[in-house]
């Protein structure tokens, strides 16, 4: 049965994985490059690699090549306006303490 919320599900799925979400939590404050995310998250480069292609795929993250290097930011749109600190996707908000 798909329901309004069939897309909010998704997204939940998607930023379940600890990995990702830890993710999302630091590009919260800042953009990173691939390298620097895998240093912080101390994980394999191709486990990185696939965690970064299902959030950009979600819409969640967007790339930018710049040379040999990537760099990955939040969409404009997924980070919270104003003073609260936390995520804004399509179906609902997520702030953090």
């Amino acid at each position: 049965m798909k329901s309004k919320y069939s897309g909010c599900s998704k997204i939940l799925k998607t930023i379940s994985d600890p990995s990702r979400f830890i993710i999302l939590l630091l590009l919260l404050e800042k953009a990173y490059y691939v390298m620097d995310l895998k240093k912080k998250l101390k994980i394999e480069a191709t486990l990185l690699s696939h965690h970064l292609m299902v959030l950009r795929k979600e819409g969640i993250l967007i790339s930018k090549r710049e040379g040999k290097h990537v760099l990955y930011t939040l969409a404009p749109d997924v980070k919270l306006k104003g003073a609260k600190k936390g995520f804004c996707f399509k179906c609902m908000n997520i702030s953090l303490k």
